[in-house]
């Protein structure tokens, strides 16, 4: 089922903003209710699927944990294929693409501090310097002063702060119906 959104309303005097008013008064609770209403089901929903989805999901588990230890140890019986058909599936060995590790207990950190190490065109191939724009630093210099307009517009940035239409409905608007 698809629904249309409704046009934005029109308008045309201050006369016709406070029925408006009135009615987000009326309709914002509502739609909070049916939000709630909503969250509610779709926890009942996840506590009654949730369990059942582990229990499967652990037999699962189980059942790849004990092909993989009885496949590794009889692969001897899979020849060179390295694989074989059964009546309901085929199962077999296969190499994973390469995956670059760290050796013993050295960290990435440690990695880094040893390439460092390296001559310069290998340092240069091997330690990726990701550059991007400061925008915090950038928005604190314009505020503070530190970045005068001339360099604002070398750099094609700007400050903006957009005007928002913002409103606080009544108490009562929210109760009535």
């Amino acid at each position: 089922m698809t629904t249309k959104t409704p046009a934005a309303k029109v308008y045309e005097s201050w006369d016709s903003v406070d029925p408006a008013l009135a009615r987000l008064g009326k309709i914002e609770p509502q739609a909070q209710e049916e939000k709630a209403k909503l969250k509610a089901l779709i926890q009942e929903t996840k506590n009654e699927f949730e369990p059942r989805i582990k229990r499967l999901d652990d037999e699962i588990d189980a059942i790849r944990d004990g092909l993989t230890s009885f496949v590794l140890a009889n692969k001897r019986d899979l020849g060179d294929a390295r694989s074989m058909s059964l009546k309901h599936g085929s199962i077999g060995l296969r190499l994973s693409p390469p995956k670059l590790v760290t050796l013993g207990k050295a960290t990435w950190g440690k990695v880094l501090e040893l390439i460092q190490d390296l001559p310069t065109a290998l340092r240069k191939r091997f330690i990726r310097i990701d550059e991007d724009v400061d925008k915090k630093a950038v928005k604190d210099a314009i505020e503070s002063g530190q970045l005068d307009d001339v360099t604002r517009r070398q750099i094609k940035v700007d400050l903006i702060q957009e005007e928002q239409v913002v409103y606080d409905l009544a108490a009562e608007s929210a109760v009535r119906g």
